[in-house]
């Protein structure tokens, strides 16, 4: 497969976006956008099953950076990305206790006429098990869901 016509496309729709975002320069000086940056340090213990079906106890700590721009009531975008380490104790003390670190992201953009797109990707490693996941939708101004897409993957679980 050739990348020739993915990066024609991407080229475009950067292309296009400009162009919106050149048309659209003059009302967004109208008022000046809210913005709001907070920086969180997270600690967390729980318990819960692993993706491979073992029980163990999360030590986790990290930090949540979130971004809020807000250009009218109704017309935003949001950012939060978490990022951290992890400390998991298997139940089963045969397993022992594996080191991880996660990373994830979330987006919500809302946009003129009430629709509004929603955006989560997840990267995490565990000792041996890797996982990765993204979620995205976008929702009408009716509320009706137009576009859902989901992906969920992981590997490296021991073989029982």
């Amino acid at each position: 497969m050739s990348l020739r016509p993915v990066s024609r496309r991407l080229t475009m729709a950067a292309l296009s976006l400009l162009v919106a975002l050149l048309v659209a320069a003059p009302a967004a000086h109208a008022a000046p956008p809210q913005v709001v940056h907070e920086q969180t340090i997270r600690f967390e213990t729980e318990t819960l099953e692993t993706v491979c079906g073992d029980t163990a106890v999360f030590d986790r700590s990290g930090k949540t950076t979130f971004t809020f721009v807000g250009m009218s009531e109704d017309v935003f975008l949001w950012t939060a990305v978490n990022r951290g380490t992890y400390t998991v104790t298997f139940q089963d003390p045969s397993l022992g206790v594996v080191e991880g670190r996660w990373v994830d992201s979330e987006t919500v953009h809302a946009t003129p006429g009430g629709a509004f797109t929603f955006s989560f990707v997840i990267n995490e490693r565990s000792g041996e098990v890797r996982i990765h996941g993204t979620m995205t939708f976008v929702v009408s101004a009716d509320g009706t869901i137009r576009v859902q897409n989901e992906t969920f993957d992981f590997s490296g679980c021991p073989s029982t």
